[in-house]
């Protein structure tokens, strides 16, 4: 059945559903903010290369539960980020303000197809196992 305009299913086995592992995402972020804005340049782009990998490694495991829309651009981006911040600390002159800013305004439009109702995106039968 479509979802129509301002209803939002929601799923049994979303991450994001609880603090009982959304609170992980949290942990990730302060990470990444410690390495980029605390930490000295090549250990801090470590630290937050780890944060991002935390972030996207949980973006994807939550897109294949539930195939939650934005968890299917945020995970690559996130790892992407990760990257780009190892090639940072190995001497790479990347911005790490530029990754951030990349990495928020990428999550930003990974909601966007959400606020109009898509929030899982459906396989075969145009259903999800445990959303409703």
């Amino acid at each position: 059945m479509p979802v129509g305009l301002g209803e939002m299913r929601t799923c049994s086995n979303d991450l994001l559903r609880g603090w009982r592992t959304a609170w992980l995402w949290l942990v990730a972020f302060g990470t990444v903010a410690a390495g980029w804005l605390v930490l000295p340049p090549r250990a801090g782009a470590l630290v937050a290369a780890g944060g991002f990998t935390v972030a996207g490694a949980l973006c994807f495991a939550n897109a294949l539960h539930c195939h939650r829309t934005h968890c299917l651009i945020t995970g690559p981006l996130y790892c992407l980020a990760a990257l780009l911040f190892v090639a940072r600390a190995v001497g790479a002159a990347v911005p790490g303000g530029m990754i951030i800013v990349a990495s928020i305004v990428g999550t930003i439009l990974a909601f966007v197809p959400e606020w109009f109702g898509m929030r899982y995106i459906a396989t075969g039968d145009g259903e999800r196992p445990g959303c409703r």
